[in-house]
């Protein structure tokens, strides 16, 4: 279980890093107004936060799948050939 940990850990990490770059880009661009909001036409504003979005949520899709394979043991299995 601890080698499991470890390797859970060093998936977590870089997820984690790569999660809060996205979510501080998204949040500089609305709270410090980088752009103007209120001339900006609202479609475009919903794509470039959908634009942000989708790599959060499929980063968070690959971590559960990543987590799962460690917990099944498939890397484990894998060795052995």
């Amino acid at each position: 279980m601890k080698n499991n940990t470890k390797k859970i850990i060093g998936a977590i990490i870089p997820f984690a890093i790569i999660e809060i770059c996205l979510i501080a880009i998204l949040i500089t661009i609305i709270s410090l107004k980088l752009i103007a909001i209120e001339e900006m036409p609202t479609l475009f504003f919903v794509f470039m936060v959908i634009y942000l979005l989708v790599p959060i949520i499929c980063l968070i899709v690959s971590l559960t799948m990543r987590i799962k394979e460690i917990n099944s043991g498939e890397e484990d299995e894998a060795k052995k050939y």
